[in-house]
């Protein structure tokens, strides 16, 4: 993906952002219960019918777990919260994936522009040695003493 389609989609991102609307972590269930009291239709041997349904979201924030029952009235609001919240976090998992590419690829690129300046490697312009030294003037590095470099330059 090249830079300006990376920047083109975290634009994308960040307006998405701001357009998702009020959020809540956690996840919405539906519970069925069976009570204490004898005789009740939710303890009949041949058909038991659970009391319910009830709605309960559940949900960790800042290190803590937390249930609450919500009301069927509120159930819609919460659900549309519950799934932006779960869109923001995958938004800004996006988000930090095309940033880390983005980096990558500028580490990669000042790679390239540091490997121009070593003797042997094409460099814009035909010149791969210092500045200064025309094409056939380049720089040789010997190492016929361990442990100690000689620069020499030919042709000077």
């Amino acid at each position: 993906m090249t830079r300006s389609a990376i920047e083109r989609r975290i634009n994308r991102i960040k307006r998405e952002l701001a357009r998702l609307g009020p959020l809540h972590p956690g996840t919405v269930s539906t519970q069925f219960n069976i009570c204490g009291t004898p005789g009740c239709r939710c303890k009949d041997p041949l058909n038991p019918r659970k009391h319910g349904p009830y709605y309960q979201l559940s949900y960790g924030w800042r290190g803590k777990t937390s249930s609450l029952f919500i009301r069927v009235d509120q159930l819609a609001a919460m659900r549309k919260k519950v799934a932006n919240y779960k869109r923001l976090q995958e938004l800004l998992r996006e988000w930090v994936d095309l940033q880390m590419e983005l980096e990558r690829q500028e580490r990669t690129a000042q790679q390239r522009r540091r490997h121009r300046g070593i003797p042997g490697m094409a460099a814009p312009g035909g010149n791969s040695g210092p500045p200064g030294l025309s094409a056939s003037q380049s720089v040789v590095r010997s190492t016929a003493v361990p442990g100690r470099t000689q620069d020499s330059t030919a042709g000077i």
